[in-house]
């Protein structure tokens, strides 16, 4: 969560029992009335610790740490089953 923060990009979070979840990165989308809406374009959260392979975190954003080498990657992805991981990070 730092990070997102740190990077001075526009989001929106909310708090549920998992941990923070992202509602909206840079206006997108434009308009929400909630985060994470059943059937309904989302933002999967990814991480990757070796420089090169993503996981998608079981936990919210808040619970989780990016090694140093490691990546935040996140993708706005409709509802259709497993999301769809960004490009492959650069290795550090």
């Amino acid at each position: 969560l730092t990070l997102l923060t740190d990077s001075h990009i526009e989001t929106a979070t909310q708090t549920f029992s998992f941990g923070v979840a992202i509602c909206q990165v840079d206006h997108v989308p434009a308009h929400y009335t909630q985060c994470l809406p059943t059937g309904k374009d989302y933002w999967a959260l990814f991480v990757s610790t070796n420089g090169h392979t993503w996981t998608s975190p079981s936990t919210g954003v808040s619970d989780i740490t990016v090694p140093a080498g490691g990546s935040l990657g996140l993708r706005y992805d409709p509802p259709k089953g497993t999301p769809s991981p960004p490009p492959a990070p650069s290795p550090a």
